[in-house]
């Protein structure tokens, strides 16, 4: 080897790995992404993660990360975060929106930040394609799939409740407040009729309401127009539904015939509409020109 060739590079193997084992810094960040080697690169990932977790120099380390999502695979980025401890260098990651990282962050305040944070995620450096993609298809928010992946990791029951009066987020006021709900840590349907919670908590304390009764009660309480039309939706059972339907105009019409009155080149269409729950019908008229 030269003078100046990369101590990881030599060509025994044994010296490489041992001259690993006494050094750290941004050299281990060098022999990941360049080492040829399985074995070495697996030294070097071992050493930084070591290094990460014993919090030396981290951040130059933060500094030099970049380099790894960069020019390494999947499975090395993995590799690496997987064995990280550090939640302070984790919520770094996850702030750019790492999948891995935000899968291996426990500690519950950071979640917490995550969840009612909406500047938390401050870029989507580290987001990766194919879930960008994903997200796309779904007309999924980058930072909605992300708490999603946050949220699998939270068990601070004393923290629920103040998660769903303080989450922007309306995919996780949902799940959240069936948690309040069902460790019965305050009444679901006052929150829903106190105007003191924002929209976002009140909507999903209402998605967190099942029985018909409970929804009727809420009902004519209910001074917000919206919450009252989607408490009226939630309910199926006809009888109960029907008395909604003209003074709330929640019907829910379907197709139950359809009359013809051909003259020469047009068609005369009356569709005849029923609505399933009151039993009430409507009209709509169209024409075709042939």
């Amino acid at each position: 080897m030269g003078l100046f060739s990369k101590r990881w590079e030599n060509e025994n193997k044994e010296k490489a790995l041992s001259w690993i084992a006494c050094h750290r810094g941004t050299d281990m960040i060098d022999a990941i992404t360049t080492a040829k080697d399985r074995d070495i690169k697996v030294a070097a990932m071992n050493r930084l993660i070591d290094q990460i977790n014993s919090k030396d120099q981290i951040e130059l380390i933060k500094s030099y990360m970049n380099l790894i999502f960069e020019k390494c695979d999947y499975t090395t980025t993995k590799y690496i975060i997987q064995g990280i401890i550090y939640q302070d260098f984790l919520k770094d990651l996850a702030s750019k929106c790492s999948e891995e990282a935000i899968k291996c962050i426990k500690d519950q305040d950071v979640i917490y930040d995550i969840l009612t944070n909406r500047n938390f995620f401050i870029s989507t450096d580290l987001f990766s394609e194919w879930e960008r993609q994903k997200c796309k298809n779904r007309g999924q928010m980058v930072s909605e799939y992300c708490v999603e992946l946050a949220f699998e990791n939270f068990n601070c029951i004393e923290k629920y409740l103040d998660v769903l009066k303080n989450t922007p987020y309306r995919n996780i006021a949902f799940p959240i407040a069936f948690k309040v709900r069902n460790k019965e840590l305050a009444d679901i349907k006052e929150i829903v009729l106190n105007d003191k919670y924002s929209e976002i908590a009140r909507s999903g304390a209402l998605c967190a309401i099942q029985e018909e009764k409970d929804l009727c009660d809420i009902i004519d309480k209910l001074n917000d127009g919206t919450l009252k039309y989607d408490a009226i939706v939630k309910i199926k059972t006809p009888e109960v539904r029907a008395k909604y339907c003209d003074k709330f105009d929640t019907h829910e019409w379907e197709l139950i015939d359809t009359i013809h009155n051909e003259v020469g080149d047009h068609d005369y269409m009356q569709k005849v509409f029923k609505c399933k729950y009151c039993g009430k019908k409507k009209t709509e008229d169209e024409t075709y020109v042939y």
